[in-house]
């Protein structure tokens, strides 16, 4: 695996692109999110028998192990809200930025991603109700509802202006609209974590795991961010200004923080080989000829010359990469 370059890294002209590979088929039969899923569920799996064998004084220990498995259903069903909140997050900033109305193929995908973002939500939230183990503050749930309804609130205004050209749309909806999605994201990563936390503290692998998990998901936001931002100034035939390179450089800062803890953490002694192949693969979705593709559009971003690729070709190929988190 190569290193992702920095913002100021060597990119390529800007000729044609290829169109960005997919990784090799023998990494990506094992994602992250299946590897990870699977591990869990043969560790809880272990501790259940183990339970069964012991008698009654392993009790609790066997309601925490059943915990842990509640505990991961209710996270995957947040981490597909938010890969769907996220998605839609990216295609209405960049929707935002186009000159003329959203089209009714866009309009269509964002509808999708929409439903099964809120779906899940939904679901998430119930589990939580009806568990009696999910000790989560209120406060805690309040405060993601309230982000929800923010967001909710914010479609309509959105959705009304998207019917517009630009020129008769509000300023202050696509100012707004980042900040907001993405204040849902990040309170949803904080219920997850808060999840989590219920089954850590007994068993060093499950908590590695979960800290996989809690990288993984880091990287996937902060790239998704960068596809939004590069996203709408593709589309809107902007240039990329000095405040937003900046602000650009502190994701990739982050992103690459979690990248290079992600790789301790799946090569440590205990973490099953598989961990380290879908690590792999990631890297190679991110840092392979994606990585090309997103200097080419930095390249000339930075130097306001034409975008190398329409944003809707850059948003299928950002998209490509992030969903390997």
């Amino acid at each position: 695996m190569t290193p992702a370059a920095d913002l100021d890294g060597p990119g390529i002209n800007g000729s044609a692109l290829p169109a960005p590979r997919a990784p090799d088929a023998a990494r990506t039969g094992w994602t992250l999110k299946r590897v990870l899923v699977g591990l869990v569920g043969s560790l809880v799996a272990m501790l259940l028998a183990a339970s069964y064998l012991g008698g009654d004084a392993v009790n609790d220990r066997r309601l925490w192990a059943r915990g842990i498995l509640e505990a991961t259903g209710v996270s995957d069903l947040l981490f597909e809200s938010a890969r769907n909140w996220a998605l839609e997050r990216g295609r209405v900033h960049m929707a935002l930025a186009k000159a003329e109305p959203l089209s009714e193929d866009d309009g269509a995908g964002i509808d999708a991603h929409r439903r099964a973002a809120d779906a899940a939500f939904a679901e998430a939230l119930r589990r939580l109700a009806d568990h009696p183990a999910f000790a989560v503050d209120g406060a805690i749930i309040d405060r993601i509802r309230q982000r929800h309804d923010d967001l909710v609130a914010l479609r309509v205004a959105a959705d009304g202006d998207l019917r517009n050209p630009a020129a008769a749309r509000r300023a202050t909806t696509a100012a707004g609209w980042m900040p907001t999605a993405s204040a849902l994201l990040e309170a949803t990563q904080q219920l997850v974590m808060v999840i989590d936390a219920l089954s850590e503290g007994e068993e060093g692998r499950l908590a590695a795991l979960q800290e996989i998990r809690r990288r993984a998901w880091l990287i996937n936001d902060v790239a998704g961010r960068e596809r939004a931002t590069l996203g709408a100034l593709i589309a809107g035939g902007a240039p990329i200004s000095p405040e937003t390179k900046h602000e650009l450089s502190a994701l990739r800062a982050r992103l690459m923080l979690a990248w290079e803890s992600l790789g301790v953490l799946a090569g440590r002694e205990d973490i099953a080989p598989r961990i380290a192949t879908g690590v792999a693969g990631l890297g190679d979705a991110m840092f392979g000829p994606f990585e090309a593709t997103r200097q080419a559009v930095y390249r000339a971003g930075g130097d306001g010359r034409p975008y190398p690729l329409p944003a809707a070709a850059w948003f299928a190929a950002s998209t490509q990469a992030i969903e390997s988190a």
